[in-house]
């Protein structure tokens, strides 16, 4: 992305729990939340303002792999139908591609015994 070509449509700080607007000045190390910005930003990604800009990225240390690893397919044990509800492992699959969007170390990965649906 070339200098000054994006805008930012929020920015977001969390005080426990709750989202809310952060006004003040963020600086190196604060781990905010943007709103509005294009799929080529990346966490760990340099923002910086026009009027005052970094001259060099910060480095970005490299993030933790996942150390856990989840197969979800069809409940075919002798108690299947029986309790609970009923959840496609389709609809468990598409939540946690979408959840990728937000949590940067969920990786989400196509198994061989996926459908092509």
């Amino acid at each position: 992305i070339s200098p000054g070509s994006q805008n930012v449509a929020g920015v977001f700080v969390y005080e426990g729990i709750s989202r809310t607007p952060y006004e003040k000045t963020a600086y190196a190390g604060d781990i905010v939340t943007l709103a509005g910005v294009p799929d080529a930003i990346a966490v760990g990604d340099t923002l910086t303002g026009t009027s005052d800009p970094v001259e060099e990225p910060i480095e970005t240390p490299p993030l933790t792999p996942p150390t856990l690893s989840m197969d979800f397919g069809a409940n075919n044990g002798p108690l299947a139908g029986k309790a609970g509800t009923k959840i496609a492992s389709s609809k468990i699959r598409d939540r946690l591609v979408s959840e990728t969007d937000n949590n940067v170390t969920l990786v989400v990965e196509k198994s061989e015994a996926d459908s092509d649906k």
